[in-house]
């Protein structure tokens, strides 16, 4: 079963471009945690909000109490003003993940014919549930590729087997322009 962390942070009027540079390099070494399951970053209206999984609760407390959490609050101390933590165990295991894609417009078909050829070759990977590649309506060069898996170690196991180079045709598309050029959500409710 999934941990989460839930932070709501307030950040000082006019640093929230540095908070967010310092919150990229200290989401760096949390996400090398073996514990760590994915984290993201959301700013709202008023407050950031950050969401973090871990295998479980007591891989998160270890982490709490480490040196390296001590010196990530200590790093993003001086931009902020306050916030909250909540916790909870989540039994929500499936996730989806997302690739966003930039694509020169003759290149669309070409690259549609190749992930269909890459998709017949991950058929049977433990816990893929599916993929689609998405087409934009509004911007004819952006696609986006989302898989669905039973899991984090699922997606994970994947991640780290020589079966993931098979993507490999997909990678000089990626859209570098974006923050993350993917992203990993778990499912916490669906209809």
């Amino acid at each position: 079963m999934t941990f989460r962390v839930l932070l709501d942070i307030q950040v000082r009027p006019g640093q929230e471009d540095a908070f967010e540079r310092t919150w990229r390099e200290v989401a760096e070494g949390i996400a090398a945690h073996p514990a760590n399951r994915g984290q993201s970053l959301l700013r709202g209206e008023d407050a950031y909000y950050v969401i973090t999984d871990w295998t479980d609760e007591s891989a998160f407390r270890q982490f709490e109490l480490s040196p390296a959490h001590v010196d990530n609050r200590a790093r993003l101390a001086p931009y902020r003003t306050g916030g909250s933590m909540a916790t909870m165990p989540t039994d929500h295991e499936r996730v989806r993940v997302i690739l966003w894609y930039r694509v020169p417009k003759e290149e669309v078909q070409p690259l549609s014919k190749t992930y269909q050829q890459i998709s017949e070759q991950l058929v049977g990977t433990p816990g893929m549930l599916g993929n689609e590649l998405l087409h934009s309506q509004v911007n004819e060069t952006t696609m986006a590729v989302t898989s669905y898996w039973e899991s984090y170690q699922h997606l994970q196991d994947w991640v780290h087997s020589s079966s993931h180079r098979h993507t490999s045709p997909l990678r000089p598309y990626l859209d570098t322009a974006r923050e993350q050029p993917y992203e990993t959500f778990t499912v916490v409710s669906a209809f």
